[in-house]
């Protein structure tokens, strides 16, 4: 049970720091763009790693299940 719960507040924070490290990266590269593109790519910058985490957790599955279920 101990052990249990040692893995689960290690996945919490090794994720939370992840995805702190990953938008951090991300703002610091969007930082360093010209004046004129930055209003441009920032929206997508920060809504990019959602979009890719839902399709590869939901929109991705779907389409494996579908594929799955027109075999033998």
């Amino acid at each position: 049970m101990l052990n249990a719960i040692i893995i689960a507040l290690a996945a919490i924070i090794l994720g939370s720091t992840i995805t702190f490290s990953v938008y951090w990266a991300m703002n610091a590269l969007v930082l360093r763009t010209p004046d004129k593109y930055r209003k441009q790519i920032l929206p997508y910058v920060f809504i990019g790693p959602v979009l890719a985490l839902v399709f590869v957790m939901l929109v991705y599955p779907t389409f494996k299940t579908l594929q799955f279920s027109f075999m033998d």
